[in-house]
């Protein structure tokens, strides 16, 4: 009697014990890094801009980016758009009243422009001008005078100042910084594009007797900018070798969210605090299969995007900033 007593209140003990655990195990939640918190599917649709490489066509650029912009922030619409390196750079340098690589020939003094400045000058401005000190100078003033937008036009036969210029110069400068402010308040979000992850292409002279041997040295090592990014980034050209050691966490780019291009894997996977997010291949992965998260790339123009509805941007579903 006494051992099936204590039979009894073995199998009691081990039935009320495994139905204790199952209970713990239920009340146990997965903390998703995610910043949604609903499962289902997103998909996130990121723009990408065509971005002028050339002074003038950033004049054309930047018009239409003003506006934009106050459409955007005064409609609170919501996008998130890739932005090239140069954007990139170019918008850093907005933000702290810095002019672009570009325009550096028109903030130097006009008698220390070289030759080929000079040439530059006189291919962007197509001005009936002469070749003297006071010419180049009224040509750099030309450029400002688009660049500001004045409503006094430029006049070919005034005799411009170099403290004028730096007074116009100064004008663009805070005009910028304003357009940056209003950005930041707007509901923008960018990632930015790189296409070359790797080191430049070395050169290496052997010389073996009489002749010369030129050999091509590609540096394998990520270039160490990748690291510099505060922003989400996109990469492109990856060597399946780096994608396959970033997979596996035996190669990585301090960044939280970085997006691989590549025709291997598509979706998602969460490792080592970073999201490595995937673009392009056949195999899909989703770190957590009830968030079901893909990404899509259009060319888009400005005019086109204040035309959409509003959508999740990709720091909606994600996070960041």
């Amino acid at each position: 009697m006494k051992k099936i007593g204590l039979l009894l209140f073995i199998i009691m003990s081990i039935s009320l014990f495994g139905f204790e655990k199952l209970l713990l195990k239920k009340e146990v939640k997965i903390n998703i890094p995610l910043k949604v918190k609903e499962s289902g599917q997103y998909d996130i649709k990121i723009y990408e801009l065509d971005y002028p490489e050339k002074l003038e066509e950033k004049e054309i650029f930047y018009e239409k980016w003003d506006v934009f912009i106050q459409k955007s922030f005064l409609n609170k619409k919501k996008y998130t758009i890739l932005m090239s390196s140069n954007f990139y750079e170019d918008y850093l340098k907005m933000g702290i009243g810095e002019i672009f690589k570009e325009e550096e020939i028109i903030s130097k003094i006009a008698s220390s422009l070289t030759k080929e400045e000079k040439e530059e000058l006189k291919k962007i401005t197509k001005l009936d001008l002469g070749e003297t000190v006071q010419d180049y100078l009224n040509r750099q003033i030309y450029i400002l005078t688009i660049l500001n937008r004045e409503k006094e036009e430029y006049e070919k036969e005034k005799q411009y100042t170099e403290l004028q210029k730096e007074e116009m110069l100064n004008k663009l400068k805070i005009g910028r910084k304003k357009m940056i402010k209003i950005l930041n308040k707007s509901e923008i979000t960018f990632i930015v594009k790189i296409d070359n992850p790797y080191e430049e292409e070395t050169v290496k002279l052997e010389r073996y007797y009489y002749t010369k041997d030129i050999i091509l040295d590609k540096k394998e090592e990520f270039n160490e900018k990748l690291n510099n990014y505060s922003i989400p980034i996109y990469i492109s050209n990856l060597t399946k070798k780096d994608l396959i050691k970033l997979e596996k966490g035996e190669k990585e780019i301090k960044n939280t969210y970085i997006i691989l291009e590549n025709d291997m894997y598509s979706g998602y996977q969460y490792m080592d605090k970073r999201f490595l997010i995937y673009l392009g291949g056949e195999k899909v992965r989703y770190e957590y299969p009830e968030y079901k998260i893909n990404l899509e790339i259009k060319k888009a123009k400005m005019e086109e995007l204040l035309k959409l509805k509003n959508e999740y941007r990709f720091k909606d579903v994600f996070g960041g900033k």
